[in-house]
Parts: C-alpha cells; structure tokens; sequence
C-alpha cells in the first residue's frame, strides 16, 4: 500500500467508511477481482446489519469509491488496474522464461552440431558424479601404485552433505544478531519486531523455502529499506491520489 496516496484518496471519508472501503478493496485482491454485491456478504465483511451495510455501501458509491458492474458486482478501479497489470507482468515473465529456454537449447544444440564428436562431448553438461571420477584419474593417473602425486590433494571418499532449502525453521527468531541488522538499517526494537513478524507470517503462508533463513531476514530488511526511501522520495515529489 501506498499509504500517502491513501491518505489523499480518503480523505473525504469518515474513519467508519474509511475502515469499510479498505476491507472491500481487500476482499477485491483476494478475489482477484470484483466481488458479488450481496446484503449478507457485506454485513459479514463489516460486522454490521445488512441495513447498515446496504447504506454503508451507497456512501461508498456516491462518493466514487465503488463502482457497480454491468453484472452487479463490486469493483474499484485501482484494484483492477493493479490485478491488470501483475497479470500483464505475470504472463511476460512465463514468456521470456519460455523464450530464453528455447534459445538456450537451440545454443547449445548448434555447439554441438557444429563441433566434432570430442568437442561436443566436452561441451556436454556432466554431472557432479563424472566431476569427481574425471578429478581422481587426473590425481592418479601419472602415480605408480596408485600413490599421488607430490603436492596432489587427495580426494574425499565420502561428499560433504550440502544444506538444503527448508521451510520457516520452528526455532528461528529476532535474535539478537538478526535485531542488531536491523537496528543497523535504521529500524528501533518495536519496528523491528514487527517487521519479523511480517517476515515469518509471509514466508509461513508461503510455505517458502530457503538454505539460509538469516540471509532471508537480511533481504527482507534491505527490501524494507529500499521501499521506504521509494515511498520517501515520491511523497517529496508530490503525488497525485492513486485510491
């Protein structure tokens, strides 16, 4: 959220249609979409009776916020051009994934086509298993007996365990290096606290995963940084209501 734009954009509302407008564009980007304009629906959203929610709603539309669709359903017109515009860039994602997939096989294709049977081999990927075995006849190979040769480093039989990805760790937590971080990025104790918050119920939900979750929370904070210097610079700019 924008929240000097939101500021701006409510700013005729009362703090009780204020608080309703905001759950309706909630339920807007949950949807994905409008959503149904429905009496019950409504008094359930904004805890209230359905009388109450019918007028409620008619403020909210004679003051521009909703709009009502040819179908009858609820929408605001900065939710759907922000819906319209991750979908956009959604979509340019998969293409230029899918694209840059397709050109990459057709490279490596053509290398391989256009070099002899030894080269092609060497351009081919190999795994990790190969590495290793190529390693050792490299090591071995000019020794008698088997015996290395000076200055060669022999290689480990057994493969260290790499880490891997896992979910929000049970134990992790604001602890006292992952506060000093964010202390060091400008962020006191009680906004840190919240941030981690934040960080844990999005990642939970997610059901994200990565190999260094303190690396993670650094990211997050640096994200958190960048947003409000963003946020900063556009207030000091001026900025038109966007809500």
């Amino acid at each position: 959220m924008e929240y000097d734009a939101w500021d701006e954009g409510t700013v005729d509302l009362t703090l009780e249609e204020e608080a309703a407008y905001l759950r309706i564009c909630h339920q807007m980007y949950r949807r994905r979409g409008p959503m149904l304009n429905s009496d019950r629906l409504l008094s359930s959203l904004w805890r209230c009776h359905q009388n109450k929610a019918r007028a409620m709603l008619k403020r909210l539309i004679e003051k521009g916020k909703i709009l009502v669709t040819q179908d009858g359903h609820l929408t605001n017109t900065r939710v759907t051009q922000e819906l319209d515009a991750r979908e956009t860039l959604s979509t340019r994602r998969v293409h230029a994934g899918h694209t840059g997939g397709i050109r990459s096989g057709e490279v490596r294709r053509n290398q391989l086509k256009d070099n002899d049977p030894s080269e092609a081999n060497a351009l081919a990927p190999r795994s990790r298993e190969e590495e290793i075995r190529e390693e050792k006849r490299r090591l071995e190979g000019d020794a008698p007996n088997g015996a290395l040769p000076l200055g060669a480093i022999p290689a480990r039989k057994e493969r260290r365990q790499s880490k891997r990805a896992a979910t929000f760790p049970e134990g992790f937590s604001l602890t006292e290096p992952n506060r000093k971080y964010a202390a060091d990025n400008g962020f006191n104790g009680i906004e840190a606290e919240r941030m981690f918050e934040r960080f844990k119920n999005h990642h939970t939900a997610k059901g994200s995963t990565f190999v260094d979750w303190p690396a993670a929370w650094r990211t997050w904070v640096g994200n958190q940084v960048k947003f409000n210097e963003h946020r900063t610079t556009r207030a000091s700019g001026g900025m038109d209501p966007r809500f």
